[in-house]
């Protein structure tokens, strides 16, 4: 595939990596490089683009950062992104322009879940309960030390719960808002001490009855936990003094959102 540069123009350099991160971004996106795919070489990039190696590499680091390719040290750049990062992008992009607090994010997830718990008795297998039930220990064995630990467990047991569902729309969209909650607040609460981490380990009892209903396949009894779990974790965000003020506009949060193309792959 010729790795043309935009309308075969060279690019001017102060922010000519930049430039370069956004088309190939885009010919990503577009399929022009399939996921799986080796992207054109740093020296047929750089002199397509009229630019030197070392500012290609700038780039194709970047696109590395947000998920969108492998670096393979020996054989090139691989296309990792898939199509449902798009849903993530997009997110990202509407929560930079409109003054939604972590809150609402929370909120929102919560109404996901309760979908997942409507479609999880119907659809999980026992892999997904097996992967599930290992989730929600992850959590416990973590304790109730700090947040920054214990933050990607709380992650992972919300996307296998969501996977139970077997739906990849409300994975795709789960998984970024879940992502969003969970970076957050790992990010605020990294100087502090075990509260949040302490609350968020009380909710081991509504764990447990998640992962006991969806084994009994008990639609009520898994609605029910779920709905707690979400109203109990919207309560610890809005009772929290830093947390509950936290405005996703705000120009702290645009790399997390920038990157949110990097959360949900398949």
């Amino acid at each position: 595939m010729t790795p043309a540069s935009p309308q075969g123009a060279h690019l001017s350099r102060p922010r000519a990596s930049e430039q370069i991160f956004a088309d190939l971004q885009d010919r990503i996106l577009l399929g022009e490089f399939a996921r799986g795919e080796r992207l054109p070489t740093e020296r047929e990039l750089a002199a397509a683009y009229g630019v030197s190696v070392n500012t290609v590499r700038e780039s194709v680091r970047a696109l590395s950062l947000m998920g969108m390719v492998e670096v393979r040290h020996g054989s090139g750049a691989f296309v990792t992104a898939s199509t449902s990062g798009l849903v993530g992008q997009s997110v990202g992009r509407l929560l930079r322009f409109e003054r939604t607090g972590l809150a609402d994010v929370v909120r929102l997830s919560g109404v996901l879940h309760q979908y997942a718990a409507t479609r999880a008795v119907d659809t999980a297998d026992e892999t997904d309960i097996d992967a599930f039930d290992d989730a929600v220990t992850a959590i416990s064995a973590q304790g109730g030390g700090r947040w920054v630990q214990l933050g990607a467990a709380v992650e992972s047991f919300l996307q296998a719960f969501v996977a139970c569902a077997h739906d990849p729309l409300l994975s795709a969209l789960s998984a970024t808002l879940d992502h969003i909650v969970v970076a957050v607040t790992t990010q605020i609460a990294v100087d502090e001490p075990g509260d949040l981490a302490s609350q968020t380990a009380g909710l081991a009892g509504v764990r447990a009855a998640m992962i006991t209903a969806l084994r009994r396949r008990d639609a009520s009894a898994l609605l029910a936990a779920t709905s707690e779990y979400h109203a109990r974790s919207a309560a610890i965000i809005a009772e929290h003094p830093a947390l509950r003020h936290v405005r996703l506009s705000d120009p702290r949060w645009s790399p997390l959102l920038t990157g949110l193309i990097a959360t949900t792959r398949p």
